[in-house]
């Protein structure tokens, strides 16, 4: 849905309608975890395996987002088929490494965590401010290309996140999923990512502008959320559930 509306509405082109809707059918663990602290704060429940569907949410979207910018950037080259999209969305580093950390927690569970949390997690933050610095140092450098789409760019990061709440309020509502549920559930499709997706991009579509997609989704998408979004996510369950 984001890349069509990218694409089609928007007129941007393919590669970065790719790269953009993998951003954003992806998730944000941060915007997750602020959500799941606003429901315990209001006593409100929600089941511990919702933090598995943020995992399971988080690559698929980045498989399809990829696939799609190689697919309808490349369609027009004669030679070009689609099992070259399938293979290029599946066996690129980003997924192999999201794919395979899933079944090796799986596998491993809470004896494999403990032999590597002194490794991993431990420095995790550290890393991690280093890596968005990186980006951003990167997005800024493009910055004065994120200015020419700057309006359909910060349009599209403000409300896609609306209207991708909305649509899984609605449908987590009507399959009877309990409220914090279909609350985690709006907040994880409303959200973008600004771990996985960027370093996932930035291997396999180098090509891809990162000021676009770091800004939208690191400097607009995600506070609008943590001040705005999950609120109003909170409230279009509310709304359907009073219609029930």
């Amino acid at each position: 849905m984001a890349f069509f509306i990218l694409n089609k509405l928007l007129k941007i082109d393919s590669l970065n309608s790719g790269a953009l809707a993998a951003h954003y059918g992806s998730v944000s663990v941060v915007t997750f975890v602020t959500a799941a602290a606003l429901l315990t704060r209001n006593k409100i429940e929600y089941d511990g395996f919702m933090v598995g569907m943020m995992t399971v949410m988080e690559f698929p979207a980045i498989i399809l987002g990829i696939g799609m910018a190689v697919f309808y950037s490349n369609r027009n080259i004669k030679d070009f088929k689609f099992s070259k999209i399938v293979r290029e969305s599946f066996t690129n580093e980003s997924v192999i490494l999201l794919a395979g950390s899933l079944l090796t927690g799986i596998l491993t569970g809470e004896k494999g965590y403990l032999m590597i949390k002194p490794f991993f997690f431990e420095p995790f933050q550290g890393v991690l401010t280093f890596f968005l610095l990186d980006l951003g140092i990167v997005a800024g450098k493009r910055f004065g290309e994120f200015k020419a789409l700057g309006v359909k760019l910060i349009s599209f990061a403000l409300f896609f996140p609306l209207l991708s709440g909305l649509i899984t309020a609605f449908i987590t509502v009507i399959f009877g999923i309990s409220p914090g549920n279909c609350i985690l559930f709006s907040v994880l499709a409303a959200s973008s990512s600004y771990i996985a997706a960027p370093a996932a991009v930035r291997i396999v579509l180098p090509d891809a502008n990162p000021s676009y997609y770091i800004t939208t989704s690191l400097a607009i998408t995600f506070p609008f959320n943590i001040i705005i979004g999950i609120p109003v996510y909170k409230s279009f369950v509310d709304l359907f559930y009073s219609f029930m």
